[in-house]
């Protein structure tokens, strides 16, 4: 029986984004003052330029992941905008060495070569983390915020003794 679940989280914007945001808004806000009162004949078209840079900046704030599982497989894709996807995770999950409740104190003992933040934020509820290893990238650790389904879809495919963990 082939298995396929997939699920979106939004990624919730930081305060440091959302200054970020502000500034920008303000110095458009300057910048196409500016060109009314300086530049009267540019300034409908500096406007225009302004505020298609401003919305393209403040939509790539916008990010979402994107959890598939199928068929023993887990892939974490990182769409930005919903204008550009790009593949962040593909790993068998029979590759996976440790799957559990994420706790960040767990983790800062023990070493890891790169860090992937697939959820919300890293202090969401819910969260649940695995580590594999890559030949590209040494070992990771993947921190996600399934929901019951791919929770399921998730601890089915990987192995006993991981399931065991998970279970508990």
């Amino acid at each position: 029986m082939d298995t396929f679940v997939e699920q979106i989280i939004v990624r919730r914007k930081t305060p440091k984004q959302t200054l970020l945001a502000i500034l920008i808004m303000a110095l458009t806000s300057l910048l196409i003052t500016f060109s009314f009162i300086m530049l009267r004949a540019f300034a409908l078209l500096l406007a225009a330029a302004l505020g298609y840079g401003m919305w393209w900046l403040l939509s790539e704030m916008n990010i979402e992941y994107e959890y598939c599982i199928t068929n023993g497989d887990i892939d974490i894709d990182k769409i930005t905008a919903r204008r550009k996807r790009e593949r962040v995770v593909s790993v068998s999950l029979s590759k996976v060495e440790t799957a559990g409740v994420y706790r960040p104190e767990q983790w800062q003992e023990r070493g890891v070569d790169r860090v992937v933040m697939a959820a919300p934020s890293e202090k969401a509820e819910g969260l649940y983390c695995f580590s594999y290893r890559s030949k590209k990238r040494g070992h990771t650790l993947v921190i996600f915020q399934p929901d019951e389904r791919v929770l399921a879809a998730f601890t089915k495919g990987l192995p006993r003794l991981l399931q065991n963990e998970i279970n508990k």
